[in-house]
């Protein structure tokens, strides 16, 4: 509430000796040998020697255009900035804004999908596997789909002019029947997520459908300077609250990536797909935004382009009906319609019509998984902060 005070006094005293003492404390001293006592108590294999490897990474931002503004999003191993440089790249060809907004015409949001879609297409999964070798060459011939390529505009316009022919369908099958085998992953994991929601479910009635795992912070100083940070304890281990030590909380271990852990190999990386951008605007900041749940990629660039493309605020941004995420990749978008915020019946049967895989499903009928966005933009000519957030959402925004 509003004047309350937040006292953590654990994460205080860490952070005082992390000051005293240097990051040694952190990665090789006390704290380090905390956590490692921590998690190996649980079953972990983490090591002082894992800890003394780690280096932290001080990485350029992903940077996109589009229209008058500029797109800054997380790098790799992060995928969540090439997806939304990838996205408005392919927004400006498909000019969203003279069709008209997706929620009133068919046309716009099939071609919304159809974009919201490519990283299931042409990325690692959350789980199972990667695309099998060859696909991309037979359906895309000559295409690029390399990280560093995916964010140019020259590649947007060769998937552009694919996805306009009769064979885009094509990729959908093929990856749809890739993805196929790793249906008894995916079923574990909704399954799990299933009984979680519905032990939540029986202690209360909160709308927020993404839980309480993962917070979005803006922060906006008295000179306009902006920071986007999304933090996340990935709960599905360590209960509700992640694993604490010394007042840091610490994310689960991977448990929906193992597949990817076994890929990428011992000290490596794993890929993720976290979506904090910042847009500047004349070279100010003008607007940041984050984005948390099973949909999160669906959920911000939908918002950013309400904001960008059609001129909305945030608050009127979140509030438009959400597009879900096609998962697993062989399932039809279960896509609600008729309740509050949600789109017509009419324009979910028209976009099946074009030939979306899409299965328009009343309200409180199961669906595809949603997403949740907050944003913060600063008014160009009176500096205001405008905020808006998806009904549900919680974060905290600083000024």
């Amino acid at each position: 509430m509003e004047g309350d005070w937040i006292t953590q006094p654990a994460m205080a005293e860490t952070l005082e000796r992390m000051a005293a003492q240097g990051v040694d404390y952190f990665y090789r001293g006390e704290w380090a040998e905390r956590l490692v006592d921590a998690v190996q108590g649980i079953g972990g294999h983490l090591t002082m020697e894992d800890m003394d490897r780690y280096e932290a990474l001080w990485a350029e931002p992903v940077h996109a255009t589009f229209r008058d503004f500029d797109l800054f999003g997380a790098p790799l191993p992060s995928y969540g900035g090439i997806y939304t440089a990838e996205a408005f790249n392919l927004f400006e060809l498909a000019d969203l804004p003279s069709r008209g907004h997706p929620t009133s015409t068919a046309e716009s949001l099939y071609w919304l999908l159809q974009i919201a879609t490519l990283p299931e297409l042409l990325s690692p999964p959350l789980a199972g596997t990667f695309l099998p070798d060859g696909l991309v060459d037979r359906y895309l011939p000559g295409v690029d789909v390399s990280p560093s390529e995916r964010i140019s505009k020259a590649t947007a316009a060769q998937l552009w002019e694919a996805m306009q022919t009769d064979t885009w369908v094509e990729v959908h099958q093929a990856v749809a029947e890739a993805r196929e085998a790793d249906a008894g992953t995916i079923e574990s994991l909704a399954d799990g997520w299933g009984r979680r929601r519905s032990s939540q479910d029986e202690d209360d009635d909160d709308e927020d459908e993404e839980g309480h795992h993962t917070a979005g912070i803006i922060a906006v100083d008295a000179a306009g300077d902006m920071a986007v940070v999304l933090h996340s304890i990935n709960s599905s281990l360590y209960g509700d609250t992640g694993l604490f030590v010394g007042g840091i909380s610490i994310p689960d271990a991977a448990a929906f990536q193992q597949d990817l852990v076994q890929r990428v190999g011992p000290g490596q990386r794993v890929p993720e797909w976290d979506t904090p951008t910042i847009v500047l605007r004349d070279g100010k900041p003008y607007l940041g935004s984050t984005t948390i749940g099973g949909g999160y990629h669906e959920v911000n660039i939908q918002n950013l382009m309400n904001v960008l493309a059609f001129d909305m605020d945030p608050a009127e941004a979140a509030v438009q009906p959400r597009i879900r995420k096609k998962w697993p990749t062989f399932n039809p978008l279960r896509q609600p319609y008729g309740g509050p915020g949600e789109y017509s019946l009419e324009i979910l049967e028209a976009v099946r019509d074009m030939g979306m895989d899409i299965e328009p499903t009343p309200m409180g009928a199961p669906a595809s998984f949603g997403g949740a966005w907050v944003g913060v933009r600063i008014d160009p000519e009176s500096g205001v902060l405008q905020g808006g957030r998806t009904p549900g959402t919680g974060a905290i925004v600083g000024n």
